[in-house]
């Protein structure tokens, strides 16, 4: 996957497409990196944090701005420096978090431990 196609999905506003090409790229990040079979098991565990992205993607700017994370990202791992790549890897996870900050404030019902109407508790789901 190259970020080539995630520019061209993006200004496609192809949300699909994208959330595709971004699963391709931390595929091959991880296989690059020396860790052929981490991205599947990371695939096992991940689901509740791809709802998350998937509903962050409608946000203006989110998709350009996944696409310039995945740039500092090639651009350290290219260089083989590795202070940078953890840098800028670090820097991605922390936008997801902030993103899930995010939604968890304008979306609380998605999660756990959301009050309902009737004041009891939502099932965990997050």
């Amino acid at each position: 996957m190259s970020l080539a196609e995630q520019r061209d999905l993006c200004a496609a506003c192809d949300r699909d497409g994208f959330h595709e090409a971004d699963e391709s790229f931390h595929a091959l990040l991880a296989e690059v990196a020396g860790f052929p079979g981490f991205w599947t098991l990371v695939e096992q565990v991940k689901v509740q944090v791809d709802r998350c992205r998937r509903l962050t993607l409608p946000v203006p700017g989110q998709m350009t701005k996944v696409i310039a994370e995945h740039d500092a990202i090639v651009e350290a791992v290219a260089a083989h420096d590795r202070e940078a790549s953890v840098r800028a890897l670090g820097a991605h996870l922390d936008e997801l978090r902030l993103a899930i900050d995010d939604l968890r404030a304008a979306a609380p019902l998605y999660f756990t431990d959301a009050p309902t109407a009737a004041g009891r508790q939502t099932p965990a789901r997050l």
